[in-house]
């Protein structure tokens, strides 16, 4: 009975040489470098480690050094094809670059919201035309109802401008939510759970003036001319208009950096 003895080396793998004078893998058949010891593939020896002459990668982009024996390999290669070492274990972790368009996006939706909530805060102590004064001095006036001003419409209201006067009045709390957004927003660039739920409401919240300052002044213009139009709107209708749109706009800002 013939055989290796025992103790022998096993007989090392057919090689079958490539057209290029590379040496392709008898296991897989990956043509690789000549003279390297490891399929870079799939680790399978090719030929004697004494016998290895390691070729530097030329056109090739070095994966780096080894970390067994500091061989130079392809970007591509799972193995060293110098000594067998697994290389995507070692693999360095890819970092994500800076996206400088992304930075000023999220830098822009806070500042455009504190700009949104100046403007509605000031559109709060400007007359506004429903109830013939500020919405300051009519809550927090002489004879003002105070933070009740769910109890205080207008009086003979329709039921549009009534839903307006209550989207209105308590527009120093929706002042108060978007700077909240926007310190959130210095804070953390990416938009988290809490903040994607508040800019939901500042958009809500500012479509809703928006349509009750359509709705009343707006549409209650109409017939009389632009200069009759532009005299029914008060100034903090037009400056609340003008301010949720920029809400708007910083909100959706602040949903995209989700």
């Amino acid at each position: 009975m013939t055989g290796t003895p025992a103790g022998s080396p096993a007989p090392e793998a057919h090689v079958v040489p490539g057209a290029d004078g590379g040496v392709r893998c008898p296991r897989c058949g990956t043509a690789n470098r000549a003279g390297v010891s490891f399929c870079a593939s799939c680790g399978g020896r090719l030929i004697a480690a004494s016998a290895a002459t390691l070729d530097r990668p030329g056109e090739v982009a070095a994966f780096g050094a080894c970390p067994r024996c500091g061989s130079a390999n392809r970007a591509d290669a799972v193995f060293c094809a110098n000594c067998g070492q697994a290389l995507q274990a070692f693999a360095p972790t890819p970092t994500e670059r800076p996206n400088p368009a992304r930075a000023r996006r999220a830098l822009l939706g806070p500042l455009v919201l504190l700009i949104a909530a100046a403007g509605l805060l000031a559109s709060w102590f400007l007359p506004f035309g429903l109830v013939g004064q500020s919405l300051a001095e009519h809550l927090f006036g002489a004879g003002g109802t105070g933070p009740a001003f769910w109890t205080a419409y207008p009086g003979g209201a329709s039921v549009i401008e009534s839903a307006f006067y209550a989207v209105a009045a308590p527009l120093p709390l929706l002042s108060a939510l978007l700077v909240t957004l926007a310190v959130a927003g210095f804070v953390r660039a990416v938009a988290g759970r809490g903040q994607r739920a508040g800019a939901w409401i500042a958009i809500g919240w500012s479509t809703a003036f928006i349509v009750g300052f359509l709705g009343v002044e707006v549409a209650g213009g109409f017939g009389s001319g632009l200069i009759g139009l532009l005299r029914g709107m008060s100034p903090a209708g037009l400056i609340g208009f003008l301010a949720s749109l920029i809400a708007i706009v910083g909100a959706v800002t602040r949903l995209a950096d989700s």
